[in-house]
């Protein structure tokens, strides 16, 4: 996983300049040194204008605390905190009345009432306390926390507000600068999945001086699509805004290799059958394959009946080519004096169609981001059975019966998709970033297609003394490869355009932005190459050739962009 860099987007680090306070106590101005004598963490001071600071400004010191819970508005001096300010403005907002405070143990815990003296020690209980409590903000000292936020619709019921960049308290006091504005590194370091979640969230969410990560991904889904690593996820969410904030994803996980071709072989090839007595031929045989494709061997002749040929052979799907002794085709009735006629083997499957390898990178599903598997390759197609011999009218006997065609061999699995990069998904959302930074790993391989199975040798037709004999069955083909998954992917923003709207530093974004100043990227992941065609069955020589499948195709690799809209 790459780490995020706060010089990137200086503003993270600038603190607020250091404010005098002044107290008013007649009409006259005060003097210097009233000012110095005055001006003191907790004092009423007066309305404080909004302060935005110019980055890598060196002059910039820490706000003092004023706790707008011990005097915001008397009615004596005229001081009035203003709360719509953020801790980088006013110090004054910092405060027990407005907020739940956060930082590392062990001066957190999760017991505490989350105070300024007493904070609890993860964001995700903060804010069940500022819920609880009918707060809206919850204030998070510079510090590194290994656990994940979630907002939605089920838990937060007022517009709420993260700050990060806060001094900590030290272990055992709260200390002169506890919990001033800093600026300072905030991190929220997710295990596993993302760092922060919002869902289904129809009031304000504002996340200012917080760097949400997510870390590398691990596993695949059911379909073979490695995991991806999205730092920040907003579904169906109306306002979210992110401030001097820095998401960064860790690498996708890489897409499954196709496993092993499922068998498609019949568990016994039957051979021709003899005649069931001395004038009735043999009858016909069926054979089924895993996929429910069927090989019939042709039955033979009867003696006395009105045809005494020997039946053709066949098979579901049948095969395409069929040359000339090789069609499956029943002989007649051996005449007198003549030797048996020859009834033909049967025609060798069609060959398993090839997986196409995936030719898109992935797209939003239901629960997000996909990445695109490929195909699985088809089975090769059974062998036709063979022909059944006509009744000897030498001996006054039917004839034997043709043998199913082998199965054809099963399909390549397919390769999954790597699994992206992600440093913001959109779904269905109104999201805004002023003065915040993406970063991406890098996408995860895409899988390798399966190779498919080797065919199925046929049955031999019934040989047997003094009897004219059924042909052999004709040989299954071999399975297709399967397909080749998908590269991932590495993106600052995906976001699904449907039912969404992105801001960044004040712009509308309206397109995909390949490249930006406010993304670092990883590399994309490569294509799963196509699984290789599943062979002959052994015994398959000229003339009696089956056929290979085909070679599952290759997919496209992942893509980088900084936004990308689907």
């Amino acid at each position: 996983m790459k780490s995020f860099r706060f010089s990137r987007f200086g503003a993270l680090a600038v603190a607020p300049v250091a404010l005098a306070l002044y107290a008013c106590s007649s009409n006259a101005a005060p003097s210097p040194e009233a000012e110095a004598q005055d001006a003191s963490p907790g004092d009423d001071v007066g309305s404080l204008p909004p302060f935005n600071p110019e980055p890598g400004d060196a002059s910039v010191e820490a706000a003092p605390i004023v706790d707008a819970s011990v005097d915001t508005s008397d009615g004596f001096d005229g001081f009035v905190c203003d709360t719509t300010q953020t801790p980088m403005q006013s110090g004054c907002v910092v405060s027990d009345s407005l907020g739940v405070f956060v930082a590392p143990s062990p001066r957190g815990d999760a017991t505490n009432a989350g105070t300024m003296a007493a904070p609890v020690a993860d964001v995700q209980t903060a804010i069940t306390k500022a819920v609880a409590a009918g707060k809206h903000r919850v204030y998070v000292c510079a510090a590194e926390y290994a656990s994940a936020i979630s907002v939605s619709a089920l838990t937060v019921t007022e517009d709420l507000e993260i700050y990060g960049g806060l001094a900590c308290p030290s272990a055992d006091d709260a200390g002169a600068s506890a919990w001033s504005y800093t600026g300072a590194p905030t991190t929220i370091a997710a295990p596993s999945g993302p760092a922060l979640s919002v869902s289904q969230f129809s009031h304000a969410l504002l996340v200012e001086d917080l760097a949400l990560s997510s870390a590398d991904a691990t596993g695949v889904d059911a379909q073979g699509n490695g995991a991806s690593s999205i730092a920040v996820v907003v579904s169906a969410s109306s306002n979210v805004t992110f401030v001097r904030a820095a998401l960064s994803a860790g690498a996708g996980a890489a897409g499954a290799p196709g496993g092993t071709a499922p068998e498609n072989h019949a568990a016994v090839v039957s051979g021709g059958s003899p005649p069931t007595n001395q004038t009735v031929g043999g009858v016909a045989v069926t054979c089924t394959c895993g996929d429910g494709s069927t090989s019939v061997g042709g039955a033979g002749g009867t003696y006395g009946a009105t045809s005494m040929s020997g039946t053709a052979g066949s098979s579901t799907p049948a095969a395409d080519v069929m040359p000339p002794n090789l069609d499956g085709a029943g002989s007649g009735a051996t005449a007198l004096g003549q030797s048996c006629g020859a009834p033909d083997r049967g025609a060798a499957g069609a060959a398993g169609a090839a997986g196409a390898g995936a030719t898109t990178v992935g797209a939003f599903g239901a629960s997000g981001w996909v990445p695109s598997a490929g195909s699985a390759g088809g089975s090769g197609g059974p062998g036709q059975g063979g022909g059944g011999a006509g009744a000897d009218l030498n001996v006054n006997q039917g004839g034997g019966g043709g043998a199913c065609g082998g199965c054809g061999g099963g399909g390549g699995v397919p390769g999954g998709g790597g699994g992206a990069s992600i440093a913001l998904e959109i779904m269905s959302s109104t999201v805004t970033l002023t003065s915040s930074a993406l970063f991406t790993s890098d996408g995860g391989p895409g899988g390798t297609g399966g190779a498919g199975e080797i065919g199925q040798a046929g049955g031999a037709g019934h040989d047997a003394v003094a009897k004219c004999s059924g042909a052999n069955g004709g040989f299954g083909a071999g399975g297709g490869g399967g397909g080749g998954g998908a590269g991932g992917s590495v993106f600052g923003i995906a976001w699904s355009a449907s039912g969404s709207k992105l801001t960044i530093d004040e712009t509308p974004i309206t397109s995909d932005v390949a490249t930006a100043s406010y993304f670092t990227a990883g590399s994309a992941g490569g294509a799963g190459g196509g699984g290789s065609a599943g062979d002959v069955a052994p015994g398959g020589a000229a003339p009696f050739v089956g056929y290979p499948g085909n070679a599952g195709g290759s997919a496209v690799p992942g893509t980088v962009a900084a936004v990308a809209r689907f």
